[in-house]
């Protein structure tokens, strides 16, 4: 049973993000990107893999289904994520 319902920009955005991503990556906003680097540079020893980012350059972000949606849905540029540590399955 579900106790919450989420919604919102915040969620829409988020759904974009995740719906309009590569494969097996990771994409996230720049203001998680600049977050996240904040972070590693306050306490560079706390993560155990390195992390890049590599910033989309499509023209526009586009689902598996053919839905498409534009940066500014999203707050601008986006980034996917790159790591050292090889792909984890579940």
């Amino acid at each position: 049973m579900q106790r919450y319902h989420l919604f919102g920009d915040f969620l829409t955005c988020l759904e974009i993000l995740e719906s309009t991503s590569v494969e097996g990556r990771v994409q996230v906003s720049a203001a998680c990107k600049a977050e996240v680097e904040r972070q590693l540079r306050d306490a560079p020893r706390a993560s155990c893999e390195t992390l890049a980012f590599v910033k989309r350059e499509d023209a526009q972000l586009q689902t598996s289904k053919g839905e498409v949606h534009q940066f500014s849905e999203v707050g601008g540029a986006t980034f996917l994520t790159m790591s050292d540590n090889p792909l984890r399955h579940l």
